[in-house]
């Protein structure tokens, strides 16, 4: 018996075939229009994640300077707001 060699994988494997090149280089092409076309959309995401953040400190900021004006008055709102949710989640 003569041992056989698969040919196909030993020319895939060789880097200096044009096929494998031109893979290779429409496979570039393609992750880098990708990351083109992707990279605006993340700018846009982290801007608004970066002023929902900062909304989120100015409402917080405000709900504590409420609750220092009137202790009372945002414990009555707590306590009829867990009211509600238990009515509600009968």
């Amino acid at each position: 018996m003569t041992p056989t060699t698969d040919t196909s994988s030993a020319t895939l494997a060789n880097p200096r075939d044009p096929v494998v090149d031109r893979l290779a280089s429409t496979a570039h092409a393609a992750i880098d229009q990708a990351a083109a076309k992707a990279a605006p959309m993340i700018d846009k995401m982290s801007q608004t994640v970066h002023s929902m953040s900062r909304a989120q400190g100015d409402w917080t900021q405000t709900a504590r300077e409420q609750v220092r004006e009137r202790p009372l008055s945002a414990l009555a709102a707590g306590f009829v707001v867990g009211w509600l949710l238990a009515r509600l989640s009968r």
